[in-house]
């Protein structure tokens, strides 16, 4: 999937780090997270998928990932 050069902004993309150093900008497009969980951009064995998200008010219970965020 070839990402055209950026400046972009985290409202509309998220970034992959690899391993090696390098980074690539995914579109978070209307398929991004059926195309995630689908395994569309690979296992990210070694690598990290940094997003964003706001919110237009606070949540009344918090997330947590029981084997990532202890």
């Amino acid at each position: 999937m070839s990402t055209p050069p950026g400046p972009f902004t985290m409202n509309d993309h998220s970034a992959r780090l690899r391993a090696d150093g390098s980074a690539e900008s995914i579109a978070l497009d209307a398929s991004f997270w059926q195309d995630l969980a689908a395994g569309r951009f690979g296992d990210f064995h070694n690598e990290y998928l940094v997003t964003t998200q706001s919110f237009s008010r606070n949540w009344p219970l918090w997330e947590m990932h029981r084997h990532i965020d202890l």
